[in-house]
């Protein structure tokens, strides 16, 4: 399988959980549904004319946390938008904890793609190679600002799943049949997939850790790419 490899940064991100209500919280990685905002904003498409074309049945893709990160949580003043009258005349306001991911180093991930459609792909290369974007892509929210580093096309190659295998990219729950843990892990709920009205056709419960290595069910498909020595799954 062909991947394009490239490193996206930026000093802060905010990756709103999809079930938090008064409160903004943040994943510490990037979402699939975000992941396809980014490459929907290099490509320049149009907002909300993506989702099928780039939905899971034609992109492969994931991300590695390259940073330490922590969190901290800033109070925003929001619009307390109450009736269509208040959005243009707004009376009152209301105060919303808002939690933003940084690091000492930045917020860095590294991103794999592939796209099934070869045109597609191949417009995606040109782009991140020459960091000729349509939209530039950030980290959440339109301020968080971001660097692109192309890294490089690869073949990737599936392995085989008998042995446990080190993974440091957000790994489907259901696709693991042992842990050997190597250090902390974290459970996270997230989108998958959803339709035109941003409603979530599949949520799916992932396990992100640095130094754990899985053993893989069965029929999951499971990438090499050796030449930077990395094991990927797509979520």
């Amino acid at each position: 399988m062909k991947l394009l490899v490239f490193d996206i940064s930026g000093k802060f991100a905010h990756f709103r959980k999809y079930y938090t209500n008064s409160s903004s919280t943040t994943y510490e990685v990037i979402p699939r549904t975000t992941l396809m905002g980014i490459l929907a904003a290099m490509l320049g498409y149009p907002r909300d004319s993506y989702y099928d074309r780039l939905n899971s049945e034609n992109l492969n893709i994931t991300c590695k946390k390259m940073t330490e990160t922590y969190k901290m949580f800033q109070t925003l003043n929001y619009i307390k938008g109450t009736s269509d009258t208040n959005l243009i005349k707004q009376k009152e306001h209301t105060q919303i904890p808002f939690q933003v991911l940084t690091g000492k180093d930045g917020v860095k991930y590294r991103i794999y793609v592939n796209i099934k459609d070869e045109k597609v792909m191949e417009e995606l290369i040109y782009r991140v190679k020459n960091n000729k974007f349509e939209y530039s892509p950030t980290f959440g929210t339109a301020n968080f600002n971001t660097r692109v580093d192309y890294v490089g096309e690869f073949i990737a190659d599936k392995i085989s799943n008998e042995e446990h295998i080190k993974l440091e990219v957000p790994v489907p729950e259901k696709y693991i049949k042992k842990l050997k843990l190597g250090g902390g892990i974290t459970k996270e709920k997230m989108i998958k997939d959803f339709d035109k009205s941003r409603k979530a056709i599949s949520v799916v419960d992932y396990i992100i850790s640095k130094d754990t290595e899985f053993k893989i069910e069965d029929g999951v498909d499971i990438y090499r790419i050796k030449e930077i020595n990395e094991n990927i799954v797509f979520m």
